[in-house]
């Protein structure tokens, strides 16, 4: 890593986008993390990665998130992604999609669209259909794990609002309950 890694610029744009997802959540949802490592290009100890997450930390890729940082729509922001990923491991250490601890009321609702999504990414990968929530999701949908389905959902649920909600109302309620945002109702101004 270079010497002037990370600047404040950097950790300011990190930070800015990582607060989104609490905006009107409690700060308790980050309450594990200790750390946020910004590497300039490989990840020390997974190079092929563009960013990662435990209950603890969140490592990202600058080069990388610098070229989703110029793609705002696409569903693929790298900051969201990692730190829904935080948000899941956060009551109970394990990335299976469900934000919320076992014994809350909404627990059962979050199992059964995660589920239902679980399928649907699966038609859509194999079948090579453009859907709202990126394929990667329904590639490690495939292999039976479903940890992708809340972390490039939130990415979509904030970078294609309008179209998730088309697509998928269910889930995008289920996103807009959890986050207590709306970005389908955001309008891009001319």
């Amino acid at each position: 890593m270079k010497k002037d890694m990370p600047t404040e610029e950097m950790r300011i744009l990190v930070a800015a986008e990582a607060r989104l997802l609490i905006v009107n959540r409690p700060l308790s949802d980050y309450r594990h993390l200790r750390a946020v490592h910004l590497w300039e290009d490989e990840i020390k100890g997974n190079p092929n990665a563009r960013g990662s997450a435990t209950r603890f930390e969140v490592n990202l890729s600058w080069n990388y998130l610098k070229q989703s940082i110029k793609k705002a729509r696409d569903g693929h922001n790298l900051i969201l992604h990692e730190f829904a990923h935080l948000i899941d491991f956060a009551d109970d250490g394990i990335a299976q999609s469900i934000p919320v601890s076992r014994i809350s009321k909404d627990f059962k609702p979050w199992q059964i669209i995660v589920d239902h999504e679980h399928n649907k990414l699966i038609r859509a990968y194999e079948s090579g259909k453009n859907y709202s929530i990126r394929a990667y999701g329904g590639y490690e949908s495939i292999k039976g794990d479903k940890p992708e389905i809340f972390s490039c959902g939130t990415s979509a649920f904030f970078e294609r609002g309008t179209r998730l909600k088309r697509e998928s109302p269910e889930i995008y309620n289920r996103f807009k309950e959890f986050y207590g945002i709306d970005p389908a109702s955001w309008r891009a101004k001319t």
